[in-house]
């Protein structure tokens, strides 16, 4: 059974207010904690990610770079330089944004073969869908797609 943070600092507050004669020892609040602290470590960690992307150009963040299936918006552009593509994004939302980095970091200055012949089944083998709502993995989807359509259009070039 997956908890979601707020449905953890739900039972921390019923814990904290109830449990008066110390029913379940303070092992079990620690632990809450913890779990709640390396739950808003995790997004401070994508919004410092998000921190290190270069903004767009208002001209950029046009309907043709937007990336479909992410709730926030997401704007995803690419360069061609010989054969080795090149992208930059962003997002109005700050974790999101630190997504867009992470999947940037590890497409971004790959060959065009590379990329069309890359498994980008990455929310599995970075085991985000343990990490990132479902919302957010359908963003994250987009743009693996949104890559892969840029690859196999600059292969046609």
């Amino acid at each position: 059974m997956k908890i979601t943070y707020v449905e953890l600092l739900m039972i921390l507050h019923v814990i904290l207010i109830f449990d008066r004669k110390n029913l379940y020892g303070n092992d079990l609040v620690d632990l809450i904690i913890v779990s709640i602290q390396v739950e808003l470590q995790k997004y401070e960690y994508l919004i410092d990610l998000g921190k290190k992307l270069t903004n767009l150009k208002d001209e950029e963040k046009n309907p043709s770079n937007i990336v479909h299936g992410c709730t926030s918006q997401v704007w995803l552009i690419c360069k061609n330089e010989n054969g080795v593509l090149k992208f930059q994004g962003s997002s109005d939302a700050m974790i999101v944004k630190g997504l867009v980095y992470l999947i940037l970091d590890i497409f971004s200055n790959q060959s065009i073969e590379t990329l069309i012949d890359t498994n980008m089944d990455i929310l599995y083998e970075l085991n985000l869908s343990e990490v990132i709502t479902p919302n957010r993995q359908s963003g994250v989807m987009g743009m693996i797609k949104k890559i892969k359509a840029y690859a196999l259009k600059n292969k046609e070039v």
